[in-house]
């Protein structure tokens, strides 16, 4: 049995992998691990400037969009922000 692809659907694979990709480092910065390693022997150090609550919670609720958090994942750290 051979599977063929369109260039449409591998394109498309690509673009949802980049966007999953993009949100697991955003979910990374927010969790406080500030460290990337390039390969075993090289640590680089990520510096990044403290988002305000707004913009946490944001972040927070497209990682829920795409689906890298639950609902009740998304709604706990909302309210630890709110409560700051």
């Amino acid at each position: 049995m051979f599977f063929r692809y369109s260039s449409y659907d591998t394109n498309l694979a690509q673009r949802n992998y980049n966007e999953i990709l993009k949100g697991l480092n955003r979910f990374k910065v927010m969790l406080g691990d500030t460290s990337d390693k390039d390969d075993l022997n090289n640590k680089t150090n990520i510096h990044y400037k403290e988002k305000s609550i707004p913009e946490q919670i944001k972040e927070y609720k497209e990682l829920l969009d795409i689906g890298a958090i639950t609902e009740s994942e998304y709604d706990t750290k909302k309210k630890e922000l709110l409560s700051k």
